[in-house]
């Protein structure tokens, strides 16, 4: 199911650049009961590449990537995620 969103996703982010000129910008803040603290007006996509589970707070991997004290890890266990769709610069 993962790999049919993240495809459709890609798609639909590339309609809308070309179709609307819109930006569509995404990022993880939350990974079972673990937040980041980010300030969406200054999230770029360069900050979202480069982290691993795609969080733009530098330092928060590595909670999310943690798991529970019984060793499960809480990838796909539950979170959320934010988006932000930005008309691009004419």
């Amino acid at each position: 199911e993962t790999i049919g969103r993240v495809a459709a996703g890609a798609v639909a982010r590339k309609l809308l650049r070309v179709a609307a000129d819109i930006e569509v910008l995404a990022w993880v803040r939350r990974v079972h009961d673990v937040d980041a603290k980010i300030d969406s007006a200054n999230v770029t996509l360069d900050a979202v590449e480069a982290n691993i589970v795609r969080c733009p707070e530098m330092g928060v991997d590595h909670h999310f990537l943690g798991g529970d004290p019984d060793g499960r890890c809480w990838m796909g266990g539950g979170g959320a995620a934010s988006t932000q769709l930005d008309p691009l610069a004419m």
